[in-house]
């Protein structure tokens, strides 16, 4: 199939197919040669990819790995007993069939992984498998039958990702493996595939994947009761105003359709021909066809219905309206027009088809980002290494810091919006989700790998700004770590994924820091093994020996941790707020704890492609707290068992939710615009969110506290119209059936049954006590508890086609704690203590840590000793401080020294968690004496009424950072 057309103007980054047919005319080479590279220099470096996927010596020898390659042998056993190449596919399985839907990609992808699961082991030394024949003979004939769905010129049905990074990142391995063992035609044919496919690892070729459609029954009806004519000529005019222009130009395609539904007993379907604005989706015109003719005449009837609209437009169309009278009547109405050319019109196909095709650039693309260029780069650089051509290697590596794009998507540079590392530590993926824990190591791996791979070649990776890869390291993902485990909060769908969880992503990541360390400055390279080292001794119930990674993945893993001049790396402890993803995390000695935020501009949750089907409410406030009593809390059967309504820390209605199970991917986001808050002393912190729930139903002001020994939570407004309960969720805490641990209910040991119980505080032995707390003109409100055993499986949340979950159902039982909602209890006060014992959660009853200042429909404010947080959702005078826009505060006073001399220190900070440009001005309700120890270039500082003091941050400054003064009183000599 090609296309034709006339007039109208192609941008320059595009190249005319008349160009093309004039050079090779003329004669002219297209071709771009590759500058000659010595052949030594392709067979090096593949060396070295084949030695990182098989480990090297250390993985063949070690003694710690000799478990992980039996069992890697024994997979391989088991791979070779269903692997029966056939019509139907390799595995019996995995029918993959043509490859013409999605369940079948999805079955091509994962076959792609099997065979390089076994090109590993025969090509591993340490493995029984290693050279053997028949092993490679299997191999060759799967490759072979794969050639028959992955090929040049095929459509690509289903999830573009195995099409333009899963295959070709399988097939570049499985054949840097085999080397020149493989099939030479199946090599050369797979390997073209790759490059149809993925030509580019800047672009996207393939199609963005959209959210489901409205229900048709409902549509149906609605549009039965109006009147058909009058609704389509207003929407045309109104669809008319909404279009827009690309490159300058209004582009409207016009094709023809059958009306669905409109057949009856006596009358064939209706058929139109419709015109649709190419850059709105709109349909600005649309017409009859005749029950006794077809879309060819009515076609031209519809160009001139459109009159004056069509001036100056590009108007598109398919082969069949590739007719004489057709472009006439465009050309009549002053556009322009592109056909599509096929066998309907022999001639012009013939003389188009001769054209060189294949070499005009795509006109419209995605540009790749993050995770997804750095799986391209690597996968481009090794089919340049296959094919020993020097520009698609440079083609791979020059994606990494974008040189097409001049950086616009470089892998090293920070960016300021869209997808990417940012320089407060955030990492976004697909525009809206924290993603450093799934996304964010696999970018940070395949960096690292295309680093590693290239060092000191003619090909080697430099650039200046790589230093902020590094930096990435320590301000992106260790934050996020609670030693080996990567934090659910930014794991995205990848939560539900039965064969990818926390401790996992956290042996990923693990992976791919000591790779990028050895392309790092020495002295963050030495930090990062330690700090790696820590992870793994502290994390006792996974091993780096035999945990799912591949053998090479493990051998990286052991080489650190037999290293006696690699210290064990100390446990971090701060608080740590990454602004841009709205994610604060608190680390302490012996906990961690995180919440999951959303707002206008970061989404919910993330459901895609038959994933995380049921995660709804993660991004609503959801409160993950760990421990190294509990550590495998997240990891072991939490998320297919636990009620998805009632998540810790939420505060939801029961309304009854559909379930995310479809093609597609979506992250819904919320329609708040506050979301966020501050940090003080790097010890202690606060965050907000202004919920408002996904149907409209619900809203609610929820604040968190992160102090230095306990977490408090603080809501009010809980107003709700679904006439359904409305519940916030204390705490729902997952155990093995039947080993619930002692629970204290005020103080009395309870047995939990299903049936609700009521207390003021709860105390969960191992694990954490609960305490309601007061808030002004209210007292304490007593918490419901409950035992709940729930029962799930992992294909209940996760039927992806290549991450599907087994069947087999799970059990797990919870101990519940939450707190139900009326117009008269619209509001809540607790405080988590975690790993506190019996008595201190009994002190806190009796004598509160924390006393709520304000806990009203725009305002809450906590004391905690000399520590206030606050958050102001709406300009006004609350409790004593006025604010101009909303806030969120901070004040801490502390002792230090300061020139020399002891010091009370009092640091302020403020942030505008909306994010709005708009100037901040907080006026305090008391003064500041003392000097002006520091101070952010973007504040200023004033007083007030009565000597107050008064910050005040201009519209011209970041409105995403936080905003702090420390002041310092010293004392006498």
């Amino acid at each position: 199939m090609v296309e034709i057309s006339h007039r109208f103007s192609i941008p320059r980054r595009t190249f005319l197919a008349g160009a093309l047919a004039a050079a090779a005319v003329a004669g002219l080479d297209l071709e771009t040669t590759p500058r000659a590279i010595a052949a030594d220099a392709y067979t090096e470096l593949l060396d070295r990819r084949r030695q990182a996927l098989t480990g090297g010596s250390i993985a063949a020898t070690d003694s710690a790995l000799a478990a992980k390659r039996a069992s890697l042998d024994a997979s391989t056993a088991d791979l070779l007993t269903t692997l029966k190449v056939s019509d139907a596919g390799v595995w019996t399985d995995l029918p993959m069939g043509s490859a013409a839907t999605t369940d079948q990609v999805g079955n091509m992808g994962v076959t792609g992984t099997r065979l390089v699961s076994l090109a590993t082991s025969w090509a591993s030394e340490g493995s029984k498998y290693h050279n053997d024949g028949d092993l490679l003979a299997s191999i060759n004939s799967a490759l072979d039958r794969l050639t028959s769905v992955y090929r040049v010129g095929r459509n690509r049905p289903g999830n573009w990702w195995f099409w333009e990074i899963g295959m070709p990142k399988s097939l570049g391995d499985i054949f840097t493996l085999l080397g020149d063992q493989a099939a030479a035609t199946d090599r050369a044919a797979l390997l073209s595939a790759v490059g149809y496919f993925a030509p580019d690892p800047n672009q996207r070729t393939g199609s963005t994947l959209k959210g489901a459609a409205p229900g048709e029954s409902n549509l149906r009806k609605l549009f039965a009761r109006l009147d058909a004519a009058a609704l389509d000529a207003e929407l045309c005019l109104y669809a008319w105003t909404r279009t827009t222009t690309i490159d300058g130009r209004r582009v409207i395609a016009v094709d023809g359709k059958t009306l669905r539904g409109s057949r009856s007993a006596t009358e064939k379907a209706r058929h139109l021909v419709a015109a649709l604005d190419h850059a709105s989706g709109t349909v600005v015109a649309q017409q009859a066809v005749d029950a006794k003719s077809n879309e060819i005449p009515a076609l031209p009837d519809l160009i001139t219905a459109l009159g004056e609209r069509a001036a100056g437009a590009v108007i598109t169309a398919d082969a069949l309206h590739t007719q004489t009278a057709t472009a006439t009547a465009i050309l009549a109405a002053g556009a322009d027009y592109v056909f599509t050319v096929k066998s309907n019109q022999p001639g012009l196909h013939k003389r188009l088809k001769s054209l060189p095709w294949s070499r005009v650039p795509a006109g419209h693309v995605e540009d790749e980002t993050g995770a997804n260029r750095s799986d391209k780069a690597l996968a481009c650089i090794l089919r340049g290494l296959l094919t020993e051509n020097n520009d698609i290697i440079v083609l791979g590596r020059d994606a990494l810091p974008d040189v097409k794009g001049g950086g616009a998507n470089s892998l090293f540079s920070l960016v300021s919006s869209g997808d990417g590392f940012y320089a407060d530590g955030s990492f976004i993926q697909h525009g809206y989700l924290p993603y450093v824990g799934t996304y964010g190591g696999v970018a940070l791996a395949g960096v690292a790998e295309a680093m590693a791979l290239l060092a000191g070649s003619a090909w080697a990776v430099s650039d200046t700004h790589a230093s902020n890869l590094f930096d990435a390291v320590e301000k992106s993902f260790l934050p996020f770590q609670w030693d080996l485990r990567t934090m659910d909060t930014v794991r995205g769908r990848a939560v539900s994924r039965q064969a990818q969880r926390d401790f996992d992503s956290g042996f990923d990541i693990v992976t791919a820091i000591l790779k990028l360390a050895g392309s790092a400055p020495a002295d963050q390279a030495a930090s990062w093994r330690s700090m790696v080292k820590g992870w793994l001794t502290r994390t006792t119930d996974q091993s780096v020996a035999t945990n799912s990674q591949t053998l090479a993945a493990s051998a990286l893993g052991v080489s650190v941790l037999k290293d006696s001049s690699v210290p064990v790396g100390k446990a971090q402890v701060g608080i740590t707020n990454t602004v841009i993803q709205e994610r604060m995390v608190q680390h302490r000695p012996s906990w961690a704890a995180t919440v999951s935020t959303s707002s206008s501009r970061i989404g919910r949750y993330e459901w895609g492609n038959r994933e995380n089907n049921l995660g709804w409410y993660q991004g609503d406030g959801a409160l993950f707290l760990y421990h190294r009593k509990d550590s495998a809390q997240f990891s072991s059967d939490f998320w297919p068992t636990v009620d998805p309504y009632a998540l810790p820390g939420i505060t939801a209605n029961s309304e009854t939710r559909t379930s995310g199970l479809a093609d597609g991917t979506g992250i819904p986001r919320a329609s708040n615009a506050y979301a966020g808050g501050v940090t003080l002393a790097g010890e202690v912190g606060t965050t907000a969110m202004d919920l408002v729930n996904a149907t409209g139903t619900l809203s609610a002001k929820k604040s968190w506290y992160f102090l230095t020994d306990s977490i408090v939570c603080l809501g009010s407004g809980v107003t709700d119209t679904s006439s359904t309960a409305v519940l916030t969720v204390v705490e729902n805490r997952a155990f093995a059936p039947g080993r619930l641990p002692l629970v204290r209910l005020d103080g009395r040991l309870t047995k939990l049954s299903s049936t609700r119980r009521s207390g003021h505080s709860l105390h969960v032995d191992g694990h954490a006590g609960f305490v309601s707390l007061a808030i002004p003109g209210r007292r304490a409100r007593p918490f419901q508890v409950r035992s709940e055993m729930r029962t799930g499986t992992w294909n209940a949340i996760n039927s992806g086609s290549d991450t599907a979950g087994s069947t087999d159902p799970v059990s797990r039982q919870y101990i519940r704690a939450e707190f139900s909602h009326s117009a008269d209890e619209s509001w809540y006060a607790y405080q988590v203590l975690p790993q506190a014992g019996v008595g201190r959660t009994a002190r806190a009853v009796i004598w509160p840590e924390v006393k709520v200042l304000l806990a009203t429909d725009k305002a809450h404010l906590i004391q905690a000793g000399t520590t206030q947080l606050g958050h102001f959702f709406a300009p006004g005078q609350y409790g004593g401080y006025t604010v101009s826009a909303p806030a969120a505060v901070g004040v801490i006073t502390t002792t230090t020294r300061y020139r020399g001399r002891p010091a009370l220190q009092t640091e302020v900070v403020i942030s505008n968690p909306t994010k709005t440009a708009t100037p901040l001005t907080v006026e305090f309700p008391f003064s500041m004496a003392g000097t002006v120890a520091s101070r952010d270039d973007q504040v200023q500082i004033s007083r007030g009424h009565h000597d107050r003091l008064v910050l005040t941050v201009t519209g011209s400054a970041d409105p995403r950072r936080e905003s702090r003064v420390i002041f310092a009183v010293p004392g006498r000599r």
